[in-house]
């Protein structure tokens, strides 16, 4: 039984999507995945900021747990947002690196 279509139209069953979607998977970048996690945080504080302004006037045990849950995605965010610069600052790092190696070479005579 074919469950999927790939970019080039030919159908994919469901042992090779699985065998697909894993080697895909296991592609993804440390920035790739804070990007993720970080719009995931970012979801997550609007909802419970929402959350807050309709139980405050309904239900206060509720805003109490909805308080202490946007206390945490707070320290959550936080620290996304750190490992982000971090990774960015490392990536920018890598290609000056890069840029800088593949200019030596090409000033010694090397191969491009």
């Amino acid at each position: 039984m074919k469950v999927w279509t790939d970019r080039e139209g030919k159908e994919v069953g469901a042992k090779e999507f699985i065998v697909r979607w894993g080697e895909g998977i296991n592609k993804i970048t440390p920035m790739q995945t804070t990007i993720i996690q970080l719009i995931g945080v970012l979801l997550m504080l609007v909802g419970v900021i929402i959350g807050l302004f309709i139980v405050w006037s309904t239900t206060k045990w509720l805003f109490v747990i909805l308080l202490g849950s946007f206390l945490l995605v707070i320290v959550n965010l936080i620290g996304t947002l750190k490992r982000y610069a971090t990774l960015y600052l490392l990536e920018k790092q890598k290609k000056e690196f890069l840029k800088e190696i593949y200019t030596e070479e090409n000033a010694k005579g090397g191969k491009k």
